[in-house]
């Protein structure tokens, strides 16, 4: 479903927002709403997308936000916010600042959340600024321009999650062989991109998740969100925390990757496997 749609220097651009199913191995099926902001005529061509879910984060008024460069003149930044939000800027280093647009969600889409999206001219470093009716700034998050639209290394195609590690690379840090790896369950569009790991008991399946763009202050809300069952570690990427003690999830350089594990009883020795997944990925990062 198209959100709004436009054209800047000379690039055709759109914002979308659609009902999706995201699968995960031998999971039940999520239902969630992908928000896709592109360049050009559609996916495949310059595209973003982000997972948004159906409800925002506790507390929060600005989320799950992302930015997006079609490489020439011109970068977006799109992304959710609260009904405590009047405003959002794009403030430039060079002093000039952009207004984003705010748009509301068709009734049929199902979401407690706004959507918003602004167009900069490309190269300055940028920060979103969300305020309130009285001007107040409620949050912010500073982008470099370096970083926007993210990124993997050299070594990894972000369209297969499998090319981040090899059979071997996995098979090492869980001390058991690993029959076979496959792209499992990536939704449509989106950042987030998925590889299974078949292997052995007691694990069963080890799923990588790749994810990029993601900013600091987005990572730091879904710590808070699991705030119940996570628990932040030290000496892994920039921010890592693990979830439930079968999930751990690290932020390097605005890419999130994920790895979890099914079927283990022993939480302690999972995470010394997670810990051990974590550090070979991001040496490939």
């Amino acid at each position: 479903m198209k959100v709004a749609s436009g054209e800047s220097g000379g690039w055709d651009w759109s914002l979308c927002a659609y009902r999706a199913t995201l699968t995960r191995n031998e999971e039940a099926p999520e239902e969630t709403l992908c928000e896709e902001f592109r360049f050009g005529p559609g996916p495949g061509s310059n595209y973003s997308c982000v997972n948004l879910g159906s409800t925002a984060p506790r507390d929060a008024d600005y989320f799950l936000r992302s930015n997006h460069s079609n490489g020439e003149e011109t970068q977006a930044f799109f992304g959710a916010i609260s009904d405590r939000v009047d405003r959002v800027v794009i403030e430039l280093d060079n002093d000039a600042e952009t207004e984003a647009t705010i748009l509301q969600p068709a009734p049929e889409l199902g979401v407690d959340y706004r959507f918003f999206v602004g167009l900069t001219p490309s190269g300055p470093d940028a920060t979103v600024s969300v305020r309130d009716s009285s001007g107040n700034e409620l949050e912010h998050e500073t982008f470099s321009a370096t970083e926007v639209g993210g990124g993997l290394g050299p070594t990894v195609d972000p369209a297969d999650p499998c090319s981040l590690l090899s059979t071997e690379e996995v098979a090492k840090a869980l001390g058991l062989e690993v029959d076979s790896a496959r792209e499992n369950g990536s939704m449509s569009g989106s950042h987030i991109r998925l590889c299974g790991y078949k292997t052995r008991a007691p694990y069963s399946w080890v799923t990588l998740g790749i994810e990029s763009p993601v900013g600091p202050a987005e990572f730091q809300q879904r710590l808070e969100g699991d705030s119940a069952n996570a628990t932040e570690l030290e000496g892994i990427g920039d921010r890592a925390f693990v979830s439930s003690g079968v999930e751990l999830s690290t932020l390097v350089d605005h890419t999130v990757v994920t790895f979890s594990v099914k079927n283990f009883k022993e939480v302690a020795a999972a995470q010394v496997v997670l810990r051990r997944l974590a550090e070979a990925a991001i040496e490939k990062l």
